[in-house]
């Protein structure tokens, strides 16, 4: 089983196996992606909340991966502060900022939404979420 892992090219780095900030950071953009082809799917299927929450999600924990924090615990105004300490800039935290507000609201407000704001929502998040990795936050 060894011997495939590594053929694949799947073996860790030793940065990887001794740095877990490191191998977090290193894992953030793949791990955003596919929270991301999870809200794509939630989408489909009109699961509202959930694909709010899981927006919310994949916004949160592509922050904590890249900065080694628990996503459990990070709330907006923490995150804000975290990403000034780390000179992005005030573009990028407002709109993410914005992204995740309106996660909240549309989970915890009754409010309908359509497809179109789901849909600008979603770019949205993809977008934030490129412009934190340019940011290099790690």
């Amino acid at each position: 089983m060894v011997k495939i892992k590594e053929f694949r090219g799947l073996r860790p780095t030793p940065e990887m196996v001794e740095n877990v900030a490191y191998a977090r950071s290193r894992k953030a953009n793949q791990m955003a992606k596919k929270r991301l082809g999870q809200v794509h799917k939630l989408k489909k299927t009109g699961t509202q909340k959930e694909f709010y929450a899981e927006i919310s999600h994949a916004l949160l924990g592509f922050i904590a991966d890249k900065l080694n924090l628990a996503a459990a615990g990070l709330i907006s105004d923490e995150v804000a502060d975290k990403l000034k300490a780390r000179h992005v800039s005030e573009n990028v935290i407002s709109e993410l900022l914005s992204c995740l507000q309106e996660c909240d609201f549309q989970r915890f407000a009754p409010a309908e939404t359509d497809d179109e704001n789901m849909k600008q929502l979603y770019k949205r998040a993809q977008q934030a979420i490129v412009d934190l990795d340019k940011a290099k936050l790690s």
